[in-house]
């Protein structure tokens, strides 16, 4: 309290990601012109060493999550290459954290395509759950996924198995401009499958566009 009473200004450090919509850091975002810089410097600082002994204890999710959610792709990029050998193994459950937890993986597509390469041979790795997995044992050589969009974006790694999801989906975000896509692909082109979150995903290796499903 004593602290949040105080007039303090922002850490120096800090300073380069004030901007006039707000505080953009990695561990605090913040929107707003009137912003409390002593609840930013406290929080920063706490999270900032929340990271460090979480790295000391090789505990990557945690340090991981203490980021802010637009910030986790590109960490989890950074970790594989500072922290080689110590996180291998937890790159694929990694991945499928931080995906599961996404929201605009489309902002983030270059840090997603360098870290494919580095799990892509481990897909059963990433399906934790036995029902993904079953799911994912179950595809045939081809099958058909759709995509619920806004406008034109029909291109990108995410899509599903169910066309009322994709229709959904469409619907909610994008009002009037929705469009859903439909497109066949090879089993081998699937990342992973994933229901954690009710709509039947399947991630594919790579971006790729579709064709408008039919009716």
């Amino acid at each position: 309290m004593e602290a949040m009473s105080r007039e303090e200004g922002l850490l120096p450090e800090l300073e380069p990601y004030l901007t006039r919509k707000g505080f953009n850091h990695p561990l605090c975002i913040l929107a707003g012109s009137k912003l409390p810089f002593a609840l930013i410097n406290g929080q920063v600082r706490q999270k900032a060493q929340g990271v460090r002994e979480a790295i000391e204890r090789a505990n990557f999710s945690r340090a991981i999550f203490l980021h802010e959610r637009i910030y986790r792709w590109v960490t989890l990029e950074r970790y594989a290459r500072w922290y080689r050998g110590t996180i291998d193994p937890l790159l694929p459950a990694l991945f499928r954290e931080v995906w599961i937890d996404s929201d605009g993986i489309r902002r983030n597509e270059a840090s997603i395509a360098s870290l494919v390469p580095l799990v892509e041979q481990r897909r059963r790795e990433i399906m934790e759950r036995a029902a993904d997995l079953a799911v994912y044992d179950s595809f045939a050589d081809r099958l058909t996924v759709f995509r619920g969009v806004c406008g034109r974006f029909n291109k990108g790694r995410s899509w599903t198995l169910s066309k009322e999801k994709a229709i959904g989906f469409a619907c909610r975000f994008c009002g009037g401009r929705s469009k859903v896509f439909a497109r066949s692909v090879a089993k081998r082109e699937v990342l992973f499958y994933s229901d954690e979150r009710g709509e039947q995903e399947v991630v594919l290796l790579a971006p790729v566009p579709g064709k408008v499903a039919k009716p």
